[in-house]
């Protein structure tokens, strides 16, 4: 009859995948319980405990989304420095192993037996099917780990980590990797893996004396917009720090998550590019519009001191008639006309639509003479044309309260211009009883 430590030991073993006593220090192991389909592959052929994840992988029994951090983990250096940390005696770690037809969750367990030395270094290995909540709790962290590229559990006192997940190509030496956090984070940065207009805010957000400070006075978590490299370009990616449910302030655990933000990001920067371009550009003429032009005249009069400016203000001639008469897909184009004249004159930063048919163009630091000369050269452009596209007027002053003050005095010139257009030419008023063509083409 099996004594009592038989029975339990015999059950123990039941209810495991497999076991095995393994040399932390030399990799040297012995299977307790082992699997057949192992032992046929070969798997067990080999001499150390840090062959076996590889052929493990290399047989095609771990899922490919978990074979990286199976590697990681499982590695004799990565175990050593775990169970040397204080009060660590044991390490475990999840993985989807293929069991039968599909994948199961195994959780492995690496563990210090009581009387284990420096001198007898052996330990426990143990693989058993994970139960209903740790399937659970690991089918959370998969997802996660479809979200992150990187998780990192940080210790910022001891200044250590664990790597939950990682790029592979971020484990070499001449990419910065390195025991200590912070040391990792510095030469990353400094090894050109984050772009040089980001480079000084990484710096300061990863510092890890800063951290140990910020997490003292907060418990709320932190983030940074980057961009690091991926193969042979940058992408944009987030940073997010945040206390672990461990820490404490003298012993501080935080988690590190970065995940691929990219493509959502540009595509955010885009709309909001054209967001800014469409609140303040006019889309027929591509001048500035009204409400770039209020702002404007708001930040104008807040200024301490203000330059000599000079205003010119211009009213499109005979646009109703013309939409009335031809449709406002011919008065656009009248508009549109115009606008070309002041884009080629004058430039999208000088001039707006203000109104459908009114215009204002704003030059600033400019003396009496020289924006009398730009005003003039403009007019006589616009006189060539037996009906000019618009009547224009023009303001000066060296020392102008406001834009819209000069506006409105160029807005009284402009009136006259318009006069001598409609009442002092009776050939341009008869362009309008019939005999103006608007140009379609």
């Amino acid at each position: 009859m099996k004594s009592d430590l038989d029975f339990v030991l015999g059950v123990y073993l039941d209810s495991l995948v497999k076991a095995a006593k393994v040399n932390i220090v030399t990799g040297e192991f012995q299977f307790v319980k082992e699997m057949e389909s192992e032992r046929k592959a070969g798997v067990l052929d080999i001499t150390t405990m840090d062959d076996y994840p590889k052929m493990i992988v290399k047989n095609g029994w771990i899922h490919p989304d978990d074979e990286q951090d199976y590697l990681y983990h499982m590695r004799l250096s990565y175990l050593r420095e775990k169970l040397r940390e204080k009060d660590t005696r044991r390490v475990v770690h999840s993985f989807r192993r293929v069991m039968g037809e599909g994948y199961a969750w195994i959780t492995v367990c690496v563990a210090l037996p009581a009387d284990f030395t420096e001198d007898d270094p052996w330990v426990s290995y143990t693989w058993r099917i994970a139960d209903n909540d740790s399937r659970a709790l690991e089918d959370a962290l998969c997802m996660l780990s479809g979200i992150f590229h990187k998780i990192l559990k940080v210790n910022l006192t001891t200044d250590t980590y664990e790597a939950i997940k990682v790029y592979k190509e971020e484990l070499k030496k001449e990419l910065g990797y390195s025991a200590s956090i912070a040391e990792w984070l510095y030469q990353f940065a400094m090894t050109g893996n984050v772009h040089s207009d980001d480079l000084q805010d990484y710096l300061s957000f990863t510092s890890v004396k800063k951290l140990r400070a910020y997490f003292r006075e907060n418990r709320e978590q932190i983030r940074l917009r980057y961009r690091r490299r991926l193969g042979s370009g940058f992408r944009w990616v987030m940073m997010t720090l945040l206390p672990s449910v461990e820490y404490a302030d003298d012993n501080q655990i935080i988690m590190l998550y970065i995940r691929d933000i990219h493509d959502e990001y540009v595509e955010e920067q885009e709309h909001r590019r054209q967001l800014e371009y469409y609140c303040n550009y006019d889309s027929l003429t591509g001048l500035k519009n009204r409400y770039y032009y209020a702002n404007a005249c708001e930040r104008f009069e807040k200024r301490s001191s203000r330059p000599a400016t000079a205003a010119m203000f211009a009213d499109i001639n005979g646009l109703k008639y013309i939409n009335d008469n031809y449709g406002h897909e011919a008065g656009d184009d009248h508009i549109r006309r115009f606008g070309k004249m002041l884009l080629d004159d004058f430039g999208a930063d000088l001039a707006c639509r203000v109104s459908g048919d009114e215009f204002v163009v704003v030059l600033e630091d400019v003396t009496e003479a020289e924006a009398a000369a730009r005003y003039a050269d403009f007019h006589a452009k616009l006189s060539k044309d037996p009906l000019p596209l618009a009547a224009i007027g023009f303001a000066w002053s060296e020392t102008p309260r406001s834009i819209s003050e000069l506006v409105s005095a160029a807005e009284a010139v402009m009136y006259e211009d318009k006069k001598d257009c409609y009442f002092r030419s009776p050939e341009n008023a008869r362009y309008f009883e019939g005999r103006y063509k608007p140009n379609l083409e």
